[in-house]
């Protein structure tokens, strides 16, 4: 939405509009501006409701232990998302885990 750039210009509006309306057949119910504002906001509505699948699942696995197919039908998401979640998981608790080879001298 940052690089739109509005026209100013009346009159050329208008032409676009016209313009608009002959190549859709007279079928356009919003502006290029409403259009683009409606697009994205559904990117954003879809984007939430992946996140918040992402820590559903993510709970599932931590904190129940599930398997990828219950989980994946808890969720109602695909076992291939529950996959990747738990790949994530592993590499966090990876990243987390000490290296080996260090002697604890007590």
């Amino acid at each position: 939405m940052d690089k739109l750039i509005p026209i100013q210009n009346q009159q050329l509006n208008n032409k676009f509009q016209q313009e608009l309306r002959k190549l859709t057949g007279g079928k356009v119910t919003m502006g290029i501006i409403e259009a683009i504002k409606m697009i994205s906001h559904e990117e954003g509505v879809h984007e939430g409701l992946e996140k918040k699948s992402h820590e559903v699942v993510e709970n599932l696995i931590s904190q129940l232990g599930l398997t990828n197919k219950q989980t994946a039908n808890i969720a109602n998401v695909s076992i291939s998302f529950v996959r990747n979640i738990r790949k994530e998981i592993e590499a966090k608790k990876q990243q987390n885990t000490p290296a080996t080879g260090i002697v604890n001298r007590q």
